[in-house]
């Protein structure tokens, strides 16, 4: 803080509020607005190249400070020096951070079961690395969902725990498919969650993982086809993310699991019509990059017909 205080103290030439604005450490959304800006962003991956866009997103949506003195509007405005910029001092702020922390009380959510949690604490983890130069923070989840038996995880204790409680577990799954349309719903907006993490945190999840979501959900006739009954659009979309997740460079998936997650997606396009969907029938990208794996009668002209775009093969 003394640091920062003597920094800032170069250009407002005044102690006292040099001090004011160097111990500030909440930090969030505009006063009156609400969110991140990551769970559009991170779902519309065919809109960004590389995660410092991402980063820059979040700086810029969550770097309006809020204290005793100074409630959410601009430093610039507050210290009457234009020079002062809200995203320069969050990310003054978040260089030398080094955890952390998120606590859950809930058992009702979870950490894949909204994008919430990848929005705040996987955002500001990203967000730490762009400021810092390149190092991801630790970060810790303070487990208080059990009264007595409270502890600290790590992040990717938590995760991995949640995934093969209740993702990759029997019992969970039939669950889901007891509600039919709406489970199905459940499982794709699972696969999204997923991907908002590997798209904030990569390191959190590994190609294990993704093959065991691919193994579960589309390796495995029996689920596969329910889906395809129950919900086509949510298995189309679940094809689609995974396919998006190896376009983009963040799972090795081998040949003959890419070729049938393309055959699948693409004979659903076919099948059943497109979803339209963030990363799906507007991502010429992943729709060209099908093309390219497999050839399935109709596909193209079905993506054609929806997006009024030519598809080119790869």
């Amino acid at each position: 803080t003394k640091s920062l205080a003597a920094l800032l103290n170069e250009t407002l030439q005044n102690e006292t509020l040099s001090w004011q604005v160097a111990t500030l450490r909440i930090f969030g959304p505009a006063d009156g607005t609400y969110g991140t800006g990551m769970s559009n962003a991170v779902s519309a991956s065919n809109t960004w190249n590389n995660t410092e866009e991402l980063a820059e997103l979040y700086i810029s949506k969550m770097s309006n400070a809020y204290g005793e003195y100074l409630w959410g509007e601009s430093l610039a405005e507050f210290t009457g020096c234009d020079e002062l910029e809200n995203e320069v001092f969050f990310e003054e702020n978040l260089k030398d951070v080094e955890v952390t922390l998120h606590s859950r009380s809930s058992n009702t959510y979870g950490a894949l079961d909204t994008d919430e949690f990848f929005q705040y604490l996987g955002g500001l983890n990203l967000a730490v690395k762009y400021a810092s130069g390149g190092e991801y923070p630790e970060s810790f989840i303070f487990n208080l969902r059990n009264p007595g038996c409270e502890a600290v995880e790590t992040l990717s204790s938590f995760l991995e725990k949640e995934l093969y409680a209740r993702y990759f577990n029997p019992s969970w799954i039939e669950g889901m498919q007891q509600n039919g349309y709406a489970g199905a719903a459940e499982m794709a907006d699972f696969l999204e969650n997923l991907w908002g993490w590997e798209a904030l945190n990569p390191d959190l999840v590994s190609d294990d993982v993704w093959n065991q979501v691919y193994q579960t959900y589309v390796g495995d006739p029996e689920l596969s086809d329910w889906l395809k009954d129950n919900n086509p659009y949510a298995y189309q979309s679940i094809t689609g993310r995974m396919l998006e997740t190896a376009l983009k460079g963040n799972w090795d998936a081998s040949d003959e699991v890419l070729k049938s997650l393309a055959t699948e997606y693409a004979e659903s396009v076919v099948n059943d019509g497109v979803t339209c969907c963030h990363h799906t029938c507007g991502n010429p990208l992943l729709n060209e990059y099908v093309n390219g794996l497999v050839s399935v009668p109709g596909f193209s002209d079905a993506i054609e017909k929806a997006t009024k775009q030519s598809l080119q093969d790869d």
